[in-house]
Order: C-alpha cells, then structure tokens, then sequence
C-alpha cells in the first residue's frame, strides 16, 4: 500500500517549506522574532522552535521499545540553527522510514505525553499528525512572517511538487490518504460544532488572515473541495471558484459533507495505481496545470489543515471555544 514511501513524500514537502520558513527568517532581527503576536506559541521564534521541539519528542517515541517519559528539549533559538536541528531530523526520520513496511506502520505503538499519561496510536497515524502538525504551525508562521514585511511565502504541498512535475509518478498509498481525508472531515465537524453558538457578527468579523473571515474561510474550503471535484472528474473549470457570499453556516456545512462523500467514495473505489492518472487543474485563465490525482488529493488535505489553523486563531480572538484539531485526538474518547 505504499504508506512508507507516501510517507516520506510527505516530510520531503515538510522538510522543504520549513527551509523556506527558516531562510525567510533568519535575515530578521530579535525584536520581531520575538515580538509577541496572537497565535502559534506566541511568537514567531517559539512556534519555529516548538516545530523542532515536537518533532525530536515525536521522533524519541516512535523509536522508542516502550513507554518512557519525554519532555520537550532545548533548541536553538537562531532559525538557521533550527534548520540544522530539523535537517538533522529529518534524515534520522527517513532512515527509520526506509526499515518500515506498510504492515508495521499500522502496529499500534504506546506512549507517554508530556503529563506522563499513557496513549497508543498506529504508528501510521503518529507520523501523519506529525506532518499535519507543520502545517497547521506553518500558516500561523506564514502570517507573522507577513507581518514583519516578507513577501508571502507559497509553501503548500502543491507548490512543492510542481517543479517536480516532470519526475516519474510514485505510486502513492490510497489508505493513507483516505486516512489523512477522514482527519480532515473530523476535523470540520468540530469546527462546524464550534461555530454553532456564534452570530453572524462574529462570523463575519474581519481578520487579516484566511479569506478574511470565519464564514469566508468555510466557503473557502467548501469552493476548494468542489474545485478538485470538478478537476477529478474531468471537467476543470476556467478558474477557482469566485467566492459567494451570504452562505448561511447550515448551507456552507451542508454543501461541505456532500463534496466529503463525494470525495470519499471516489477514494473508496480507487487503487494505489490508479492515483497515478493525471488531472488538469486551471486556478485562473492561463494558469493551467497537471498533477496526478494522489499528489492533488493530498493537496486538498493540506489545504484544509491550513485554513483550520486560520479559523482557530479567529476563535480565540473573539473569545469562542477552540476544538483541540491535533490528528491523534480523533481516537481518543469523546472525539
């Protein structure tokens, strides 16, 4: 089933965008690394460290034989320094990678949080919620960054593998990503939950991030799924979605599960070769582009995780409950 190598397609993207959320930071100086800010860890130096930090706890645990308490460990506080912490990381990750099979990533593996309290998760699971974990940080980097007067950074998975384009397809694994969408709707779910007592003030409430809004950012991520749709299908649009406004939060949701299962049960009949074929995308007239239908599935994933870690920023600015969206929640009780 590919998940090994899935896998490893998957923290190659990783281990990518982090050299570009380094190398962007490293020219700042310290009053800006650490200029405090509503979202992340507080800071654009202690959300890039906390990525280290989890990264090296996560890596101890999935290496270790049995339970054993982790704390996380100092790093350094230079984001050129921390590049060469997540480098470090990152090859010690794919060596681990290269002695597994897809059989012995879905082996349950124990471990211990930070509280000493004791979980297991299939170790498939682990290393996926380590990845989406980036990317959820990376949007709020991104965001400060911005905010420190760098240009934009296009960091999403797709803007990885574009260049790479012309590389033989890799057979990606259906399961995995089946895996990352069903975290991805469960996730929705609690967002869509979250939203339920808010008015439409508040859901309209502008923000300089996401599309601007909670409402807009749901649209958003609804308009993406039926754009891939269209694309997967067959029949690509001339250009993404333009954004309707006025959706009720009833409508926005229920248009949402529908694409979900439409997505669903499109991977449900699908093979691990068949995410070879190549789909044609057109963000806007002109702008047309060919992936294949694994690599533009996992986008979508990506995607999502991205503009979550958006909307809950918005929530904590108006004072809303925050659903916990880390990936191994979802197999703990009441999730």
């Amino acid at each position: 089933m590919n998940r090994p190598s899935t896998l490893a397609i998957l923290f190659d993207h990783h281990r990518w965008a982090m050299e570009q959320v380094c190398n962007a930071a490293e020219p700042l100086k310290d009053a800006l690394l650490d200029r405090p800010v509503e979202m992340g860890l507080g800071s654009l130096r202690k959300t890039i460290q906390h990525l280290a930090q989890a990264e090296k706890a996560w890596m101890e645990r999935i290496a270790a034989p049995s339970p054993a308490p982790i704390q996380f460990a100092e790093v350094p506080k230079a984001p050129g320094e921390l590049l060469k912490v997540l480098e470090a990381l990152h090859a010690e990750r794919n060596g681990w990678l290269a002695k597994q099979c897809d059989e012995s990533l879905q082996t349950q593996h124990a471990y211990l949080n930070t509280r000493g309290e004791q979980f297991s998760d299939r170790l498939c699971d682990i290393l996926l919620h380590v990845y989406n974990h980036g990317v959820h940080h990376r949007a709020q980097i991104v965001n400060m960054l911005r905010h420190c007067g760098v240009q934009p950074l296009k960091i999403d998975y797709i803007f990885y593998r574009i260049p790479r384009n012309h590389e033989p397809p890799h057979e990606r694994s259906r399961d995995l990503i089946a895996d990352y969408s069903a975290c991805g709707d469960w996730a929705m779910a609690r967002l869509f939950k979250a939203i339920e007592p808010l008015d439409d003030a508040a859901l309209d409430r502008a923000f300089e991030m996401g599309l601007g809004s909670l409402r807009r950012t749901m649209i958003h991520i609804a308009d993406a799924e039926f754009w891939w749709w269209e694309n997967w299908r067959g029949s690509p649009p001339d250009a993404f979605p333009t954004l309707q406004e006025g959706q009720t939060r009833a409508d926005i949701r229920r248009r949402f599960e529908q694409l979900s299962r439409q997505r669903n049960d499109l991977l449900a009949g699908l093979s691990d070769r068949d995410l070879e074929r190549k789909v044609t995308a057109r963000a806007a007239p002109g702008r047309e582009f060919t992936f294949t239908l694994g690599d533009s599935m996992l986008q979508l994933g990506c995607h999502g995780t991205l503009h979550r870690a958006q909307m809950l920023n918005m929530l904590r600015r108006i004072g809303a409950a925050t659903p916990g969206l880390d990936l191994v929640l979802r197999t703990r009780p009441g999730a």
